[in-house]
Protein backbone atom coordinates (compact mmCIF):
# COMPACT_ATOMS: atom_id res chain seq x y z
CA UNK A 1 0.00 0.00 0.00
CA UNK A 2 1.19 3.45 -0.82
CA UNK A 3 2.11 5.54 2.27
CA UNK A 4 1.35 9.21 2.41
CA UNK A 5 3.59 12.16 2.05
CA UNK A 6 3.43 12.58 5.95
CA UNK A 7 5.14 9.17 6.47
CA UNK A 8 7.64 9.20 3.51
CA UNK A 9 8.99 13.11 4.49
CA UNK A 10 9.69 11.17 7.86
CA UNK A 11 11.24 7.98 7.11
CA UNK A 12 13.31 10.32 4.60
CA UNK A 13 14.10 12.48 7.17
CA UNK A 14 14.99 9.75 9.57
CA UNK A 15 17.47 8.04 6.76
CA UNK A 16 19.25 11.42 6.86
CA UNK A 17 19.47 10.95 10.62
CA UNK A 18 20.92 7.61 10.90
CA UNK A 19 23.26 8.66 7.90
CA UNK A 20 24.21 11.65 10.00
CA UNK A 21 24.79 9.05 13.12
CA UNK A 22 27.22 6.74 11.00
CA UNK A 23 29.24 9.65 9.83
CA UNK A 24 30.50 10.67 13.27
CA UNK A 25 31.05 6.84 13.93
CA UNK A 26 27.91 5.83 15.97
CA UNK A 27 27.41 1.60 15.62
CA UNK A 28 25.21 0.85 12.38
CA UNK A 29 21.66 -1.02 13.15
CA UNK A 30 18.58 -2.14 11.65
CA UNK A 31 15.09 -0.16 11.57
CA UNK A 32 12.45 -0.48 13.56
CA UNK A 33 9.82 0.51 10.89
CA UNK A 34 6.68 2.38 12.36
CA UNK A 35 3.71 3.92 10.75
CA UNK A 36 4.53 8.05 11.01
CA UNK A 37 1.40 10.85 10.58
CA UNK A 38 -1.15 9.66 8.29
CA UNK A 39 -3.32 12.22 6.70
CA UNK A 40 -7.35 11.83 6.93
CA UNK A 41 -9.06 9.56 4.78
CA UNK A 42 -11.32 11.52 2.28
CA UNK A 43 -15.15 10.48 3.20
CA UNK A 44 -17.88 10.84 1.36
CA UNK A 45 -19.82 13.86 2.05
CA UNK A 46 -23.15 13.46 3.85
CA UNK A 47 -26.05 14.41 1.92
CA UNK A 48 -27.38 17.76 2.32
CA UNK A 49 -30.69 18.72 1.46
CA UNK A 50 -30.59 18.23 -2.51
CA UNK A 51 -33.94 19.79 -3.44
CA UNK A 52 -33.87 20.84 -6.98
CA UNK A 53 -32.84 24.39 -5.58
CA UNK A 54 -30.93 23.55 -2.70
CA UNK A 55 -28.09 24.53 -4.67
CA UNK A 56 -28.61 27.96 -5.02
CA UNK A 57 -29.25 30.55 -1.05
CA UNK A 58 -32.29 32.05 -1.24
CA UNK A 59 -31.10 34.52 1.18
CA UNK A 60 -28.32 35.48 -0.66
CA UNK A 61 -29.55 38.93 -1.46
CA UNK A 62 -26.05 40.30 -1.68
CA UNK A 63 -25.69 39.53 -5.30
CA UNK A 64 -28.51 42.10 -5.85
CA UNK A 65 -27.92 45.78 -4.67
CA UNK A 66 -29.13 46.90 -1.46
CA UNK A 67 -31.67 49.28 -1.80
CA UNK A 68 -33.27 49.52 2.23
CA UNK A 69 -31.36 50.81 5.56
CA UNK A 70 -29.93 48.84 8.50
CA UNK A 71 -31.60 45.58 9.65
CA UNK A 72 -30.84 43.78 12.86
CA UNK A 73 -31.77 42.42 15.94
CA UNK A 74 -30.35 43.34 19.56
CA UNK A 75 -30.98 41.82 23.01
CA UNK A 76 -31.49 43.63 25.74
CA UNK A 77 -31.17 42.04 29.57
CA UNK A 78 -30.93 43.83 33.01
CA UNK A 79 -29.91 41.68 36.03
CA UNK A 80 -30.05 41.67 39.53
CA UNK A 81 -28.91 38.25 41.28
CA UNK A 82 -28.53 38.78 44.98
CA UNK A 83 -28.77 37.13 48.54
CA UNK A 84 -28.45 37.90 52.26
CA UNK A 85 -27.83 35.23 55.15
CA UNK A 86 -27.65 36.75 58.46
CA UNK A 87 -27.75 35.68 62.44
CA UNK A 88 -27.36 38.70 64.84
CA UNK A 89 -28.32 39.03 68.57
CA UNK A 90 -31.57 40.01 69.16
CA UNK A 91 -32.52 42.80 72.34
CA UNK A 92 -31.03 40.80 74.90
CA UNK A 93 -28.04 39.62 73.20
CA UNK A 94 -27.11 37.21 75.51
CA UNK A 95 -29.72 34.84 74.28
CA UNK A 96 -32.34 36.04 71.70
CA UNK A 97 -31.30 35.93 67.85
CA UNK A 98 -32.77 37.26 64.95
CA UNK A 99 -31.75 35.18 61.44
CA UNK A 100 -32.43 36.48 58.05
CA UNK A 101 -32.25 34.88 54.53
CA UNK A 102 -33.25 36.72 51.53
CA UNK A 103 -33.06 36.21 47.88
CA UNK A 104 -33.37 38.41 44.75
CA UNK A 105 -34.01 37.08 41.03
CA UNK A 106 -34.41 39.61 38.97
CA UNK A 107 -34.37 38.93 34.91
CA UNK A 108 -35.54 41.72 32.36
CA UNK A 109 -35.02 40.60 28.70
CA UNK A 110 -36.00 42.24 25.59
CA UNK A 111 -35.45 41.24 22.19
CA UNK A 112 -35.12 43.34 18.68
CA UNK A 113 -35.82 42.56 15.48
CA UNK A 114 -35.83 45.83 13.43
CA UNK A 115 -36.95 45.36 9.51
CA UNK A 116 -34.91 48.08 7.28
CA UNK A 117 -35.96 47.27 4.01
CA UNK A 118 -37.81 50.77 3.80
CA UNK A 119 -35.12 52.94 4.27
CA UNK A 120 -36.97 56.15 5.87
CA UNK A 121 -39.67 54.00 7.80
CA UNK A 122 -37.86 50.66 9.39
CA UNK A 123 -40.00 48.00 10.86
CA UNK A 124 -38.89 47.27 14.91
CA UNK A 125 -40.98 44.32 16.87
CA UNK A 126 -40.24 43.80 20.27
CA UNK A 127 -40.40 41.20 22.80
CA UNK A 128 -40.34 40.93 26.57
CA UNK A 129 -40.02 38.83 29.36
CA UNK A 130 -39.81 39.80 32.93
CA UNK A 131 -39.41 37.34 36.00
CA UNK A 132 -38.93 38.85 39.71
CA UNK A 133 -38.61 36.26 42.65
CA UNK A 134 -37.87 38.27 45.97
CA UNK A 135 -37.56 35.08 48.90
CA UNK A 136 -37.51 36.32 52.11
CA UNK A 137 -37.67 34.41 54.96
CA UNK A 138 -37.04 35.03 58.75
CA UNK A 139 -36.87 33.87 62.75
CA UNK A 140 -36.84 35.73 65.49
CA UNK A 141 -36.36 33.62 68.93
CA UNK A 142 -37.14 35.46 72.33
CA UNK A 143 -36.30 34.58 75.91
CA UNK A 144 -39.56 34.78 78.10
CA UNK A 145 -39.95 33.74 81.71
CA UNK A 146 -43.55 35.11 81.25
CA UNK A 147 -43.09 37.14 84.37
CA UNK A 148 -42.22 34.18 86.76
CA UNK A 149 -39.21 32.74 88.49
CA UNK A 150 -39.10 29.78 86.13
CA UNK A 151 -35.99 28.43 83.73
CA UNK A 152 -38.67 30.09 80.97
CA UNK A 153 -38.46 28.93 77.57
CA UNK A 154 -38.42 30.45 73.11
CA UNK A 155 -40.98 32.81 71.97
CA UNK A 156 -40.20 31.57 68.36
CA UNK A 157 -41.80 33.70 65.36
CA UNK A 158 -41.18 32.60 61.72
CA UNK A 159 -41.94 34.45 58.88
CA UNK A 160 -41.52 33.60 55.03
CA UNK A 161 -42.70 36.55 52.23
CA UNK A 162 -42.47 35.48 48.96
CA UNK A 163 -42.99 37.87 46.12
CA UNK A 164 -42.92 37.15 42.42
CA UNK A 165 -43.70 39.55 39.50
CA UNK A 166 -44.07 37.89 35.84
CA UNK A 167 -44.96 39.82 32.61
CA UNK A 168 -44.51 39.50 29.52
CA UNK A 169 -44.85 42.01 26.15
CA UNK A 170 -44.93 42.05 21.97
CA UNK A 171 -45.29 44.96 20.20
CA UNK A 172 -43.63 48.00 18.33
CA UNK A 173 -40.70 49.61 19.87
CA UNK A 174 -41.60 53.15 22.23
CA UNK A 175 -38.70 54.45 20.23
CA UNK A 176 -36.21 53.39 17.94
CA UNK A 177 -33.11 55.42 16.68
CA UNK A 178 -29.67 54.08 14.39
CA UNK A 179 -27.37 57.12 14.05
CA UNK A 180 -24.23 56.01 11.50
CA UNK A 181 -21.69 58.88 11.00
CA UNK A 182 -19.47 57.17 8.44
CA UNK A 183 -17.29 59.61 7.85
CA UNK A 184 -16.18 59.73 11.79
CA UNK A 185 -16.47 56.08 12.00
CA UNK A 186 -18.92 55.51 14.94
CA UNK A 187 -22.71 55.20 15.77
CA UNK A 188 -24.79 55.34 18.36
CA UNK A 189 -29.15 53.88 18.85
CA UNK A 190 -31.46 54.03 21.43
CA UNK A 191 -34.42 51.60 21.84
CA UNK A 192 -37.58 51.80 24.07
CA UNK A 193 -39.67 48.67 25.67
CA UNK A 194 -43.46 48.53 25.62
CA UNK A 195 -45.06 48.36 28.92
CA UNK A 196 -45.42 44.68 29.76
CA UNK A 197 -48.15 43.20 31.46
CA UNK A 198 -48.22 40.65 34.22
CA UNK A 199 -49.24 39.64 37.77
CA UNK A 200 -47.71 39.99 40.86
CA UNK A 201 -48.38 37.11 43.57
CA UNK A 202 -47.36 37.26 46.90
CA UNK A 203 -47.38 34.70 49.90
CA UNK A 204 -46.83 35.38 53.59
CA UNK A 205 -46.98 32.85 56.28
CA UNK A 206 -46.26 33.19 59.81
CA UNK A 207 -45.48 30.88 62.37
CA UNK A 208 -45.54 31.60 66.28
CA UNK A 209 -44.60 29.40 69.06
CA UNK A 210 -43.90 29.43 72.54
CA UNK A 211 -45.42 32.80 73.74
CA UNK A 212 -47.38 33.46 77.26
CA UNK A 213 -50.32 34.56 75.94
CA UNK A 214 -51.66 31.07 73.67
CA UNK A 215 -53.87 34.36 71.50
CA UNK A 216 -50.06 35.63 70.37
CA UNK A 217 -49.46 31.97 69.15
CA UNK A 218 -51.78 32.00 66.14
CA UNK A 219 -50.45 31.67 62.84
CA UNK A 220 -51.26 34.22 60.22
CA UNK A 221 -51.38 33.07 56.20
CA UNK A 222 -52.00 35.84 53.69
CA UNK A 223 -52.03 35.29 49.62
CA UNK A 224 -52.58 38.19 47.01
CA UNK A 225 -52.79 37.54 43.07
CA UNK A 226 -52.75 40.83 41.64
CA UNK A 227 -52.22 42.26 37.94
CA UNK A 228 -49.24 44.42 37.55
CA UNK A 229 -47.43 46.71 34.91
CA UNK A 230 -44.12 46.12 34.17
CA UNK A 231 -42.72 49.71 32.68
CA UNK A 232 -40.50 49.42 29.76
CA UNK A 233 -36.94 49.85 29.68
CA UNK A 234 -34.75 51.81 27.42
CA UNK A 235 -31.40 52.43 27.02
CA UNK A 236 -28.78 54.09 24.70
CA UNK A 237 -25.56 52.90 22.83
CA UNK A 238 -23.36 55.95 22.03
CA UNK A 239 -19.94 56.24 20.41
CA UNK A 240 -19.27 52.92 19.38
CA UNK A 241 -16.38 52.48 16.78
CA UNK A 242 -17.06 50.40 13.18
CA UNK A 243 -14.78 47.29 12.88
CA UNK A 244 -12.71 47.51 10.35
CA UNK A 245 -12.43 43.49 10.16
CA UNK A 246 -16.38 43.46 9.47
CA UNK A 247 -17.25 46.35 7.03
CA UNK A 248 -20.79 47.10 6.55
CA UNK A 249 -21.52 45.37 9.76
CA UNK A 250 -22.40 46.84 12.96
CA UNK A 251 -21.94 44.60 16.01
CA UNK A 252 -21.24 44.19 19.70
CA UNK A 253 -21.61 43.83 23.30
CA UNK A 254 -21.78 46.59 26.50
CA UNK A 255 -22.07 45.77 29.83
CA UNK A 256 -22.48 48.23 32.59
CA UNK A 257 -23.63 48.53 36.21
CA UNK A 258 -22.46 47.59 38.98
CA UNK A 259 -19.40 45.07 39.38
CA UNK A 260 -20.56 43.25 42.02
CA UNK A 261 -17.99 44.48 44.66
CA UNK A 262 -20.19 46.22 46.86
CA UNK A 263 -21.76 45.19 49.63
CA UNK A 264 -25.37 45.75 48.29
CA UNK A 265 -25.40 44.72 44.45
CA UNK A 266 -27.09 46.85 41.84
CA UNK A 267 -28.73 46.24 38.67
CA UNK A 268 -26.40 44.73 35.61
CA UNK A 269 -27.27 45.80 32.08
CA UNK A 270 -26.31 43.99 29.30
CA UNK A 271 -26.92 44.90 25.49
CA UNK A 272 -25.87 42.63 22.19
CA UNK A 273 -26.51 43.44 18.84
CA UNK A 274 -26.10 43.26 15.31
CA UNK A 275 -26.98 45.39 12.30
CA UNK A 276 -26.50 45.13 8.06
CA UNK A 277 -27.52 46.24 5.53
CA UNK A 278 -30.29 43.94 3.60
CA UNK A 279 -29.02 40.61 5.28
CA UNK A 280 -30.62 37.12 5.11
CA UNK A 281 -33.31 36.45 7.35
CA UNK A 282 -31.38 33.92 8.69
CA UNK A 283 -27.85 35.06 9.56
CA UNK A 284 -24.68 33.67 10.65
CA UNK A 285 -23.54 36.17 12.59
CA UNK A 286 -19.77 34.52 13.99
CA UNK A 287 -17.32 31.39 13.82
CA UNK A 288 -14.44 30.80 15.63
CA UNK A 289 -12.35 27.91 17.47
CA UNK A 290 -11.27 26.13 20.78
CA UNK A 291 -9.36 23.41 21.63
CA UNK A 292 -8.41 22.23 25.12
CA UNK A 293 -5.39 23.40 26.96
CA UNK A 294 -3.09 20.65 27.99
CA UNK A 295 -3.07 19.21 30.66
CA UNK A 296 -7.08 19.78 31.00
CA UNK A 297 -9.29 18.24 28.75
CA UNK A 298 -11.96 19.96 29.96
CA UNK A 299 -10.00 23.69 29.80
CA UNK A 300 -11.34 24.54 26.30
CA UNK A 301 -9.71 27.85 25.33
CA UNK A 302 -10.23 30.11 21.85
CA UNK A 303 -7.49 29.34 19.32
CA UNK A 304 -5.18 32.26 18.70
CA UNK A 305 -5.38 32.67 14.57
CA UNK A 306 -1.60 33.36 14.87
CA UNK A 307 -0.60 30.35 16.23
CA UNK A 308 -3.69 27.71 15.30
CA UNK A 309 -3.63 24.49 16.78
CA UNK A 310 -2.03 20.80 16.39
CA UNK A 311 -2.70 17.96 14.56
CA UNK A 312 -4.78 15.74 16.51
CA UNK A 313 -6.19 18.04 18.76
CA UNK A 314 -9.73 18.25 19.16
CA UNK A 315 -11.09 21.19 17.73
CA UNK A 316 -14.81 22.57 19.12
CA UNK A 317 -15.94 24.68 16.24
CA UNK A 318 -19.20 27.41 17.52
CA UNK A 319 -21.02 29.33 15.02
CA UNK A 320 -23.68 31.73 15.81
CA UNK A 321 -27.22 31.82 14.04
CA UNK A 322 -29.06 34.88 14.08
CA UNK A 323 -33.07 34.82 13.24
CA UNK A 324 -33.76 38.58 11.86
CA UNK A 325 -37.54 37.73 10.77
CA UNK A 326 -40.37 38.32 12.68
CA UNK A 327 -41.55 34.78 13.75
CA UNK A 328 -39.76 31.52 14.57
CA UNK A 329 -37.20 29.61 12.30
CA UNK A 330 -36.10 26.08 12.41
CA UNK A 331 -32.55 25.67 10.62
CA UNK A 332 -30.23 23.23 9.99
CA UNK A 333 -26.71 23.73 10.88
CA UNK A 334 -23.97 21.83 8.69
CA UNK A 335 -20.31 22.47 9.82
CA UNK A 336 -17.95 21.65 6.34
CA UNK A 337 -14.15 21.70 4.74
CA UNK A 338 -14.06 23.33 1.75
CA UNK A 339 -11.03 23.74 -0.80
CA UNK A 340 -12.74 27.01 -2.38
CA UNK A 341 -9.65 29.32 -3.12
CA UNK A 342 -7.27 26.65 -3.07
CA UNK A 343 -4.43 26.67 -6.00
CA UNK A 344 -4.71 22.48 -6.98
CA UNK A 345 -8.41 22.07 -5.84
CA UNK A 346 -10.59 24.39 -6.07
CA UNK A 347 -13.18 22.17 -7.79
CA UNK A 348 -13.81 19.66 -5.04
CA UNK A 349 -16.71 19.45 -3.70
CA UNK A 350 -16.96 20.61 0.67
CA UNK A 351 -17.25 18.22 2.80
CA UNK A 352 -18.88 17.53 6.47
CA UNK A 353 -16.04 17.85 9.38
CA UNK A 354 -18.56 15.49 11.43
CA UNK A 355 -21.11 13.45 9.88
CA UNK A 356 -24.12 14.83 11.82
CA UNK A 357 -26.39 17.97 11.36
CA UNK A 358 -27.56 20.60 14.37
CA UNK A 359 -31.06 21.36 13.90
CA UNK A 360 -32.54 24.43 16.09
CA UNK A 361 -35.36 26.40 16.44
CA UNK A 362 -34.73 29.68 16.89
CA UNK A 363 -37.90 32.71 18.05
CA UNK A 364 -37.88 35.74 15.95
CA UNK A 365 -35.08 37.51 16.95
CA UNK A 366 -33.08 34.91 19.03
CA UNK A 367 -29.02 34.27 18.40
CA UNK A 368 -28.49 30.47 19.54
CA UNK A 369 -24.44 29.25 19.64
CA UNK A 370 -24.38 25.91 17.89
CA UNK A 371 -21.26 23.56 17.86
CA UNK A 372 -19.13 20.48 16.82
CA UNK A 373 -16.30 18.59 18.18
CA UNK A 374 -13.66 17.79 15.05
CA UNK A 375 -11.30 15.60 15.16
CA UNK A 376 -8.00 17.24 13.31
CA UNK A 377 -6.30 14.30 12.88
CA UNK A 378 -3.97 13.92 9.67
CA UNK A 379 -5.23 17.64 8.61
CA UNK A 380 -1.96 19.33 8.51
CA UNK A 381 -1.47 17.61 5.19
CA UNK A 382 -3.79 17.46 2.05
CA UNK A 383 -4.61 13.41 0.28
CA UNK A 384 -1.70 14.10 -2.55
CA UNK A 385 0.97 14.39 -0.12
CA UNK A 386 1.05 18.81 -0.33
CA UNK A 387 1.47 20.45 3.31
CA UNK A 388 -2.04 21.67 4.34
CA UNK A 389 -0.97 24.99 6.21
CA UNK A 390 -4.36 26.20 6.81
CA UNK A 391 -7.40 24.41 6.99
CA UNK A 392 -11.17 26.19 5.81
CA UNK A 393 -14.01 25.47 7.90
CA UNK A 394 -17.57 26.55 7.06
CA UNK A 395 -20.65 26.68 8.88
CA UNK A 396 -24.10 27.06 6.85
CA UNK A 397 -27.45 28.14 7.65
CA UNK A 398 -30.39 26.34 5.50
CA UNK A 399 -33.94 25.81 5.93
CA UNK A 400 -36.62 24.33 4.10
CA UNK A 401 -33.90 22.73 1.59
CA UNK A 402 -32.51 26.09 1.18
CA UNK A 403 -29.23 27.88 2.22
CA UNK A 404 -29.51 30.93 3.84
CA UNK A 405 -26.39 31.74 4.75
CA UNK A 406 -23.10 30.69 5.05
CA UNK A 407 -19.53 31.77 6.37
CA UNK A 408 -15.82 30.42 6.23
CA UNK A 409 -13.09 30.95 8.08
CA UNK A 410 -8.98 29.84 8.16
CA UNK A 411 -7.40 27.21 11.00
CA UNK A 412 -3.89 26.86 10.43
CA UNK A 413 -3.21 22.67 12.32
CA UNK A 414 0.33 22.34 12.42
CA UNK A 415 1.81 18.57 12.33
CA UNK A 416 2.31 16.55 15.64
CA UNK A 417 5.48 17.51 16.81
CA UNK A 418 8.42 15.29 16.67
CA UNK A 419 10.56 14.17 19.71
CA UNK A 420 14.75 13.26 19.00
CA UNK A 421 15.15 10.50 21.65
CA UNK A 422 19.32 10.47 20.98
CA UNK A 423 21.32 7.57 22.49
CA UNK A 424 24.87 6.93 24.33
CA UNK A 425 27.60 9.58 22.99
CA UNK A 426 25.25 11.17 20.92
CA UNK A 427 24.80 15.29 21.73
CA UNK A 428 21.35 16.50 21.15
CA UNK A 429 22.87 19.70 19.75
CA UNK A 430 23.82 17.57 16.63
CA UNK A 431 19.74 17.27 15.93
CA UNK A 432 19.16 20.92 16.09
CA UNK A 433 19.52 21.09 11.95
CA UNK A 434 16.23 19.44 11.51
CA UNK A 435 13.68 21.66 12.63
CA UNK A 436 15.13 23.64 9.48
CA UNK A 437 14.21 20.92 7.35
CA UNK A 438 10.74 20.58 9.38
CA UNK A 439 10.60 24.57 8.26
CA UNK A 440 10.95 23.92 5.10
CA UNK A 441 8.94 21.19 4.70
CA UNK A 442 5.39 22.23 5.78
CA UNK A 443 6.23 25.60 8.20
CA UNK A 444 7.27 26.57 11.42
CA UNK A 445 4.76 25.59 13.11
CA UNK A 446 5.66 21.43 12.93
CA UNK A 447 8.07 21.71 15.53
CA UNK A 448 11.53 19.25 16.47
CA UNK A 449 12.12 18.82 20.14
CA UNK A 450 15.54 17.58 21.42
CA UNK A 451 15.85 15.29 24.53
CA UNK A 452 19.25 17.00 26.08
CA UNK A 453 20.11 17.77 29.94
CA UNK A 454 19.99 21.59 29.10
CA UNK A 455 16.36 21.43 27.40
CA UNK A 456 13.94 23.26 29.04
CA UNK A 457 11.51 20.71 28.78
CA UNK A 458 12.92 18.39 30.66
CA UNK A 459 16.42 16.24 31.46
CA UNK A 460 17.59 12.74 30.12
CA UNK A 461 21.23 11.67 31.09
CA UNK A 462 22.23 9.10 28.82
CA UNK A 463 23.93 11.09 26.50
CA UNK A 464 27.47 12.31 26.71
CA UNK A 465 31.06 12.00 25.43
CA UNK A 466 33.28 9.52 24.55
CA UNK A 467 35.24 9.92 27.91
CA UNK A 468 32.27 9.39 30.08
CA UNK A 469 32.69 12.28 32.97
CA UNK A 470 29.45 11.65 35.07
CA UNK A 471 27.25 8.64 35.96
CA UNK A 472 24.53 7.87 33.47
CA UNK A 473 20.82 7.19 34.62
CA UNK A 474 19.50 3.24 33.79
CA UNK A 475 17.24 3.17 31.12
CA UNK A 476 14.58 2.60 32.68
CA UNK A 477 14.72 5.67 35.14
CA UNK A 478 15.34 7.34 32.06
CA UNK A 479 12.13 6.26 30.67
CA UNK A 480 9.81 7.79 33.67
CA UNK A 481 12.12 11.45 32.97
CA UNK A 482 10.89 11.05 29.14
CA UNK A 483 7.79 10.94 30.45
CA UNK A 484 7.76 14.35 32.27
CA UNK A 485 10.01 15.67 29.03
CA UNK A 486 7.24 14.57 26.92
CA UNK A 487 4.25 15.76 29.43
CA UNK A 488 5.95 19.58 29.34
CA UNK A 489 6.74 19.23 25.44
CA UNK A 490 2.59 18.83 24.75
CA UNK A 491 2.04 21.64 27.28
CA UNK A 492 4.77 24.42 25.46
CA UNK A 493 3.11 22.95 22.40
CA UNK A 494 -0.60 22.42 23.22
CA UNK A 495 -0.39 19.36 21.64
CA UNK A 496 -2.25 16.05 22.83
CA UNK A 497 -0.05 13.83 20.56
CA UNK A 498 3.52 13.72 19.90
CA UNK A 499 5.44 11.50 17.49
CA UNK A 500 9.40 10.35 18.21
CA UNK A 501 12.52 9.61 16.61
CA UNK A 502 14.74 7.53 18.62
CA UNK A 503 18.69 5.72 18.17
CA UNK A 504 20.65 3.14 20.03
CA UNK A 505 19.84 3.53 23.97
CA UNK A 506 17.55 6.32 23.16
CA UNK A 507 15.25 3.92 21.27
CA UNK A 508 15.36 1.42 23.85
CA UNK A 509 13.69 4.11 26.88
CA UNK A 510 11.61 5.37 24.22
CA UNK A 511 10.15 1.76 23.76
CA UNK A 512 9.90 1.30 27.41
CA UNK A 513 8.39 4.85 27.66
CA UNK A 514 5.62 3.93 25.45
CA UNK A 515 5.48 0.11 26.77
CA UNK A 516 4.66 1.91 30.28
CA UNK A 517 2.06 4.25 28.93
CA UNK A 518 -1.30 2.90 30.19
CA UNK A 519 -3.45 5.91 29.97
CA UNK A 520 -5.43 6.23 27.22
CA UNK A 521 -6.47 9.90 26.61
CA UNK A 522 -10.12 11.00 26.02
CA UNK A 523 -10.17 11.40 22.19
CA UNK A 524 -8.98 7.05 22.72
CA UNK A 525 -5.53 7.45 21.30
CA UNK A 526 -2.12 7.07 22.78
CA UNK A 527 0.10 10.02 23.66
CA UNK A 528 2.84 8.56 21.45
CA UNK A 529 0.84 8.45 18.07
CA UNK A 530 3.82 7.01 15.90
CA UNK A 531 7.36 5.56 17.19
CA UNK A 532 10.80 5.35 14.98
CA UNK A 533 14.27 4.14 15.59
CA UNK A 534 17.45 3.28 14.55
CA UNK A 535 18.74 0.09 16.66
CA UNK A 536 22.44 -0.21 17.61
CA UNK A 537 24.38 -3.07 19.12
CA UNK A 538 25.35 -1.91 23.17
CA UNK A 539 28.86 -2.79 23.54
CA UNK A 540 28.02 -4.49 27.29
CA UNK A 541 24.72 -5.92 26.92
CA UNK A 542 24.47 -6.38 22.80
CA UNK A 543 20.81 -5.78 23.22
CA UNK A 544 18.95 -4.52 20.28
CA UNK A 545 16.06 -2.24 20.21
Amino acid sequence: MERNYAEQFISKLFSKFFSFIICIGILSGSFLPVAAQTSRKTSSPRATPTKPDATSPAGNQSAAKCSGGWSGAVTFKKILKDSLESDEPGIRKAKDRIKHKTSRDYDYTGSVVVDGGDARNAVVNTKVTFNDKDLNWGEERVWDACGSRDPGHWFIIENTDHRVTEAKAEGSATAFNLRVDEMGGTYNFSIGFPDAAGTHKREQHVKRSGHCQEKNNQPYDKTDNQPTKVDGERFSVNDQKFDPEKPGILSGTKIWGDDGKGKVRTFIYQATWYFQPCPPKLLITDLKFEHPRFPNWEDWQEIVEQTGTVDGNPVKVKTKVLNLSSEPKFVEVFFKETYKGDKWDAAKPDLPLNNNTVSIRLDAGEEREVETVWNTEGYAWYDNGRPRLVQRVKAEAWENYKKQDEMTKNLKVAPKPIIFVPGIWTQAADFEIYQNLLTVTHSYGWKTYQVSDTSPEGSITDEGTVTQTRTNKSVYDNAENLTQYVNNVSRSANAWHVDMLAHSTGGLLARLYVHKQKEVLPDNRPVVKHLRCSACRITARRARC
